[in-house]
């Protein structure tokens, strides 16, 4: 296809001043049903039988080429189910042999040259060279292990090249393909305007603009290098249809998938945004009592405070603070030195030696219980159990609640049964509308759900801390409150 071939001429373009390679590593973003397949095979080949032979550019030695998918299972899948049929049958099968041996496999060329998989282990790709490494389906990668393990490898090799190839994930999730397609704009961008700048990395991205229309065809036809090759409007209307019609993918994985865009998380929002939209009052007035949600994100990486409060129209919810960290939530330890909590002193030796103790410092959640005087503080155990004494000490021990792990599937219930009902309201807070469209459900064994930290596309502290809140009104958890 000509997207195909344009890759390739501008990836395989060698340096006029050093008749080498311009680029030592390449990468390419399109989206689904595009022909990778076919476009890293095709690399395979070129580099195993056309480039091993050839004294210039390439020298004459036999290339070690790998390749990496999602797992190390999926990278054999694909080299067993997808390329041995296609070489078999073409006219380079008298040019190889595969090797099938678990953990092992191969094509082993006949002019030396060899092409193997990388598996999912930290020390996967170490030893030996390498000429020629593929990263496939990218967006499954948290970090760097395989390119760490492969490019090295690399250095004594005249012509190495590393390949990403894939489709764009979420942003949370794909955090090693978002940095390479952030990055790889901008070079793309530089080297648009400065021919001396196009080495090293080359950038090709085929996808449609963030505010572009889904559901208009002209839109796929710019971004889906194969529509009219391989793939037919109607086929991508059927896949669109499908998707829409399961809330586990809905418009958001086509988006991803077909379009090209980074999104927040896999599937459609569990509360449609435009709904959502409507349940925002920004000028309500502060309910007469309110109860606090705290939510912290694993590795205490962010952290929210929420207010609720009932009123007639329901409960009425806000967010108070929400910030990276937790050292704003509350007093750093080595703060607290020296501090009496009741500023009385008691007389001690301490005290003699060092001077009368001061009251004990406050942190921002401190601040905010002194000002609203919340009848309840509702925290997860899960989330809070390293920071509880802390907690309990800024808010007050009798003001704690705590949500075992085993309450919160219905804590999250409640607060879809009250938001479905239109009985939640918000602010219009941009906090909580991210948190709503990045935010995935984890599934627990009797059927409920429960929000996950970890899968979301979104820092889903605000979210989950107004759960807490609400889950107030539950009352003896089962039974809502009066």
């Amino acid at each position: 296809m000509p997207w195909q071939r344009d890759c390739m001429d501008v990836a395989l373009e060698i340096d006029p001043a050093t008749g080498m390679l311009a680029y030592r590593e390449v990468r390419v973003l399109v989206p689904r049903q595009s022909g990778k397949t076919t476009q890293v095979l095709s690399l395979v080949l070129h580099r195993a039988l056309g480039c091993a032979n050839v004294r210039a550019p390439f020298g004459p030695l036999p290339q070690n080429i790998v390749y990496g998918a999602q797992t190390g299972a999926a990278a054999k899948k694909k080299w067993e189910d997808d390329w041995l049929p296609i070489l078999d049958k073409s006219r380079f099968a008298k040019f190889y042999k595969p090797r099938k041996t678990t953990g092992h496999e191969a094509l082993l060329f006949a002019n030396g040259s060899m092409q193997s998989l990388l598996g999912s282990r930290d020390d996967s790709g170490h030893g030996g060279t390498i000429d020629l490494g593929l990263k496939d389906e990218a967006f499954s990668d948290r970090d760097a292990r395989q390119e760490q393990a492969v490019v090295p490898a690399m250095n004594t090799r005249e012509q190495p090249q590393w390949w990403v190839f894939s489709t764009v994930g979420t942003p949370k999730r794909s955090p090693y393909l978002y940095g390479k397609a952030l990055s790889g704009r901008q070079i793309a961008e530089r080297q648009l305007v400065d021919v001396e700048a196009r080495r090293g990395v080359c950038y090709i991205e085929y996808s449609a603009p963030d505010d572009a229309d889904p559901f208009d065809p002209r839109v796929w036809w710019d971004c889906m290098p194969a529509l009219g090759y391989t793939v037919t409007e109607d086929a991508i209307k059927a896949s669109m249809d499908m998707m829409l019609a399961d809330p586990k993918q809905g418009l958001n994985e086509f988006r991803r998938a077909y379009l090209n865009q980074w999104v927040l998380a896999m599937g459609d929002p569990i509360v449609a945004i435009d709904f959502w939209r409507n349940l925002a009052h920004p000028s309500a007035a502060r309910p007469p009592w309110v109860v606090f949600g705290i939510s912290v994100s694993p590795e205490d990486e962010s952290a929210a405070v929420v207010a609720c409060g009932e009123d007639l129209l329901g409960v009425q919810t806000t967010v108070l603070e929400h910030g990276l960290g937790v050292d704003w939530l509350l007093p750093a330890p080595e703060d607290s030195e020296g501090y009496d909590p009741t500023g009385e002193g008691d007389g001690g030796p301490q005290e003699a030696a060092q001077g009368p103790m001061r009251a004990y410092p406050k942190g921002r959640l401190a601040e905010l219980v002194e000002e609203y005087q919340p009848v309840a503080v509702v925290v997860n155990e899960k989330e809070c159990a390293h920071l509880l004494p802390e907690l309990e000490r800024a808010c007050g021990f009798e003001r704690i609640q705590v949500v075992r792990g085993s309450k919160m599937p219905a804590a999250c219930a409640f607060w879809l049964r009250l938001v479905k009902q239109s009985r939640v309201w918000h602010r219009d807070e941009a906090e909580l509308t991210v948190a709503l469209a990045g935010a995935e459900q984890r599934r627990v064994l009797d059927g409920g759900w429960v929000w996950s930290q970890a899968k979301s596309g979104a820092d889903i502290t605000p979210l989950v801390a107004q759960t807490l809140g609400v889950s107030y009104w539950l009352g003896a958890w089962g039974e809502e409150a009066p």
